[in-house]
């Protein structure tokens, strides 16, 4: 659980000055900053702890970032794109893999890795997400859904946006949910979700096919 800052923790630093910089890289370090302290602090840090973490005065930070929910924004941003840069090369390898079981697996254990790897971060974009400091797409997500939506012997394919990320999501909540709880055992968790996308797949893919195929009309009879 995330454990408030303490005043006396974060300390400006001492010693010389800080060296000049351009004003992209003083920001972009403000936010790497942000996203440390938070990320073992949590959101309810204030600006004077941010500020005294990251060895500026407070005047600085709002100089850059306009208030707390601006800085936040930006740290959040950030956070989604370590973990994307994490989670996209996992999921481009299973462009080679032409067996469905292995793909869905594949995409599931991707996905779960990353969120525990980075699960400070993950849970911090999540509440980004749920008190509505972001309203863009989830890229993360969307990336999930690009891929699943590619999975071997999906029909329609390519299947429509609401399926792609109506299969992301179950991955996504899924996960979220695994996360908290940690019930059953990770592997066991990998093999049933991935046994119920499977199911999901074969049942949509076997509705196309039924719902495609040509309607023979009885001839009429003659009398």
């Amino acid at each position: 659980m995330d454990t408030p800052l303490e005043h006396s923790t974060v300390r400006r630093p001492c010693g010389p000055r800080r060296r000049r910089m351009a004003p992209a890289a003083r920001r972009a370090e403000l936010v790497e900053t942000a996203i440390r302290v938070i990320t073992t602090h949590g959101a309810g840090i204030s600006m004077d702890q941010l500020a005294a973490a990251a060895g500026v005065s407070k005047p600085l930070l709002y100089h850059y970032f306009y208030d707390k929910a601006g800085l936040l924004k930006a740290a959040g941003e950030r956070a989604t794109e370590l973990m994307l840069a994490r989670l996209r090369p996992a999921l481009a390898e299973l462009r080679g893999v032409g067996v469905r079981e292995r793909w869905i697996h594949g995409a599931v254990e991707a996905y779960l890795a990353v969120i525990m790897e980075h699960q400070w971060l993950y849970r911090f974009t999540m509440s980004n997400a749920a008190s509505g400091k972001s309203t863009a797409p989830d890229p993360i997500i969307a990336a999930l859904a690009d891929v699943l939506g590619e999975i071997p012997g999906l029909r329609p394919s390519p299947p429509p946006d609401p399926v792609r990320y109506a299969l992301a999501g179950m991955v996504q909540a899924v996960c979220h949910w695994w996360l908290e709880h940690r019930r059953p055992g990770r592997a066991q968790l990998l093999a049933q979700l991935s046994r119920m996308i499977e199911h999901t797949v074969a049942g949509m893919s076997a509705l196309a096919t039924v719902e495609s195929a040509p309607v023979e009309l009885p001839s009429p009879q003659t009398g």
